[in-house]
């Protein structure tokens, strides 16, 4: 499939003109077609209301079509939870292909850029493009700037939180935000969103060992380290 930008869903797009939404709570129609929108919380969910592959279309939509189409029917769904002061707003982050001719596009929630920790979700197509299903989970609560250290300070505080010597640089780096952080030492209830920088590194091997990969979570405004924990242990099966 072809590349494409991020886009970003801050308000019910220009194909809303396409679009209707119905009195019923729990129905909206888009594009001459019907969804049933089921919400629980901070998660959402709709489908057609009849089968996706009734009919064929009379004409298959471009690439670049269904994708205005997914992110029209997300924005219309967000616009019709009306889900509070937190400004939620999803960004197309990427499209993959699926067995059975199918394709998932996958969207992320985004505060300043980054990306917020159990946010998101996808819209299922089929091969004509059609929408079989989505669900998403979003962060309605308002969030607060965040202001990072320098990424080379952050990443010299990952590096010295790692067990043993690195095989090179990391491997990965984001800066993501954690709405909800739990206490530590037991404690009850959950603390105000911290910006992590989570880095992800390959050690250099030991006693003829394999390499071992080992993730390390910081608080990138403050560098102290949240957890660092070895990804191979806890990938491998008890």
């Amino acid at each position: 499939m072809s590349a494409m930008k991020p886009v970003l869903l801050a308000s019910v797009v220009a194909a809303l003109c396409l679009a209707t939404v119905a009195r019923a709570q729990d129905v909206f129609v888009a594009f001459g077609e019907r969804y049933r929108l089921t919400a629980v919380n901070s998660m959402f969910s709709f489908a057609p209301e009849g089968p996706a592959a009734a009919g064929k279309p009379a004409r298959v939509l471009t690439h670049d079509e269904q994708l205005a189409r997914c992110d029209s029917i997300v924005a219309l769904a967000l616009d019709k939870l009306g889900p509070g002061p937190g400004g939620v707003r999803f960004i197309r982050d990427r499209v993959e292909a699926r067995p059975a001719d199918r394709t998932w596009v996958i969207y992320a929630q985004r505060h300043q850029g980054y990306r917020i920790i159990g946010a998101g979700g996808r819209v299922e197509l089929d091969a004509l493009g059609r929408i079989l299903f989505a669900g998403l989970t979003y962060e309605s609560g308002k969030l607060r700037d965040f202001e990072p250290m320098a990424s080379a300070k952050l990443e010299r505080l990952a590096a010295a939180a790692l067990p043993r010597p690195r095989a090179g640089p990391p491997l990965s780096h984001e800066l993501m935000i954690d709405p909800r952080p739990l206490r530590g030492n037991g404690g009850q209830g959950t603390m105000p969103a911290e910006l992590r920088a989570i880095f992800v590194y390959e050690l250099a091997s030991k006693d003829n060992l394999p390499t071992e990969g080992w993730q390390v979570i910081l608080n990138s405004e403050t560098g102290k380290v949240v957890d660092s924990f070895s990804l191979t242990m806890r990938a491998t099966p008890r």
